[in-house]
């Protein structure tokens, strides 16, 4: 299995810097991904692709982070190691698919935000009135 990897988006912060010590002890990589690479294959910023020099058309500020070459143990012991770090979550988090590999940052953030919105809310992707 290849080395498991993080891509953190938006998390050049505190929070951030607790993380990446975590994915230390956790022999973890981690990559911070730019606002000027959110056009390219999540899979490209992965290392398992080539680039395509591709321009995002959008952009996002939520905090997102993308496991690469997790199995199930290591995911496990990951979001363990984090809630007992105490570790403020990340509500956005997505394994790195076949599928999603193809897609770009910001089509990636669209669909984890509203699968989020839907678990969070109950089945519908909008929040219900008055909220």
């Amino acid at each position: 299995m290849q080395m498991p990897e993080i891509l953190m988006y938006n998390l050049d912060n505190k929070k951030g810097s607790r993380l990446r010590l975590l994915c230390l002890k956790l022999h973890i990589r981690v990559r911070a991904i730019s606002p000027g690479e959110y056009g390219e294959p999540v899979g490209a910023l992965a290392g398992m692709m080539p680039r395509t020099g591709a321009e995002a058309a959008g952009s996002f500020d939520d905090e997102m982070l993308v496991l690469v070459n997790f199995g199930s143990k290591l995911l496990n012991q990951f979001l363990q190691e984090l809630r007992a770090a105490k570790i403020p979550g990340v509500a956005l988090k997505a394994v790195l698919t076949p599928t999603n590999a193809e897609w770009n940052s910001v089509r990636l953030y669209e669909e984890i935000r509203r699968e989020h919105e839907a678990m969070r809310y109950g089945g519908p992707t909008h929040p219900p009135a008055g909220k």
